[in-house]
């Protein structure tokens, strides 16, 4: 019966009280070491890590049922397309249940060019803080990581492409 009220209640609430869904918190900054990973593509190769090291490395991790993940897919292909050249990498995590039957389909109607893979329950402990007693999956989820593999910034519910930019250069200037 809570559950009933609590649902109705919030029915009414005007929209306009409500934040704006492209209205993103800052970053977080938590420089810690980046964990290693091995996932696969939806082709089934396999990344690591270790490809990525001496880049800055944008990590989204997304669901293609999450309309904010959408929106952030194009912004990252954006910068992706923007700074590739100067040693910038984005790397999808899907965590869609039916996996490539539905992420290749999201990939191809917004036309994404990173390499995209599917998440595993090791990353999701290792990146996410995930654990069978807290299965955390929300998504949209952004992880920063500068070229000597440490994260420096999270962003949990997306990020602001400027904000997001500015980071991007900062990181990519440094040695």
């Amino acid at each position: 019966m809570r559950y009933l009220v609590a649902c109705l209640l919030l029915a009414f609430i005007p929209t306009a009280a409500l934040p704006a869904q492209d209205t993103f918190a800052p970053g977080i900054a938590v420089p810690s070491p980046s964990p290693p990973f091995s996932l696969k593509t939806l082709e089934g190769k396999t990344v690591t890590f270790e490809q990525f090291r001496g880049k800055v490395l944008l990590i989204d991790v997304f669901n293609t049922a999450c309309h904010v993940c959408k929106d952030n897919s194009s912004a990252l292909e954006a910068l992706y397309r923007k700074y590739r050249s100067q040693g910038f990498e984005v790397l999808g995590v899907s965590y869609d249940q039916a996996g490539p039957l539905v992420v290749k389909p999201f990939v191809d109607d917004n036309k994404l060019t990173y390499p995209i893979v599917i998440g595993d329950a090791d990353f999701a402990v290792r990146y996410l803080d995930a654990s069978p007693q807290r299965p955390n999956m929300a998504t949209p989820f952004i992880f920063l990581i500068d070229k000597k593999a440490v994260v420096q910034k999270k962003y949990p519910g997306g990020a602001d492409k400027e904000e997001l930019e500015k980071e991007i250069l900062r990181l990519l200037k440094e040695k």
